[in-house]
């Protein structure tokens, strides 16, 4: 279409003007500046990471007769010992208040539930990445919205709970 010539006569000079000429001009000069910009747009977002439920061999693997330390927005929350027995758990906040408790795997809410004197507590265990990711979850699996617990380390040395020494 840009190759021929449709010429119209006018002015003072008789000048033949290319309609086409001049559209294709356009056209050439717009796609050369919205091209870059156009394609900059359509690039694929970044993907999120992807969070993989850690299955319950896997975690007792890891954790049975350990103690796991977390922390929460980088700083410190606390630290829980998952009894070589496979229920039992204590946990030791960061303020050194202590609980010892019961846990369990809900395999169809993919959640690990915690039962404390007073209450029940349930968890995602993911992995994301290079990260384990602890997020609290209802007994269901929808998820609470709380900041997540960040798996810091994961000691062999068992977890001693009781009144400070003291000479």
């Amino acid at each position: 279409m840009c190759s021929s010539d449709l010429a119209v006569q006018g002015g003072e000079d008789d000048m033949a003007v290319s309609y086409r000429a001049v559209i294709c001009t356009m056209a050439a000069v717009m796609i050369a500046t919205l091209g870059p910009a156009t394609a900059q747009q359509v690039e694929p977002a970044p993907k999120a990471p992807v969070l993989r439920d850690i299955p319950l061999d896997e975690w007792m693997d890891r954790t049975l007769g350990r103690t796991v330390y977390y922390t929460i927005d980088g700083a410190a929350f606390g630290r829980e010992y998952y009894a070589p027995d496979g229920q039992g758990v204590v946990f030791q906040h960061v303020d050194g208040t202590c609980m010892e408790g019961e846990w369990f795997y809900r395999e169809e809410a993919s959640a690990y539930c915690f039962i404390w004197p007073l209450s029940l507590s349930c968890f995602r265990h993911v992995d994301r990445n290079e990260e384990t990711l602890i997020l609290a979850v209802d007994p269901d699996g929808t998820p609470k919205g709380d900041l997540p617990q960040r798996v810091e380390r994961i000691a062999t040395v068992p977890l001693s709970c009781g009144p400070a020494v003291t000479s």
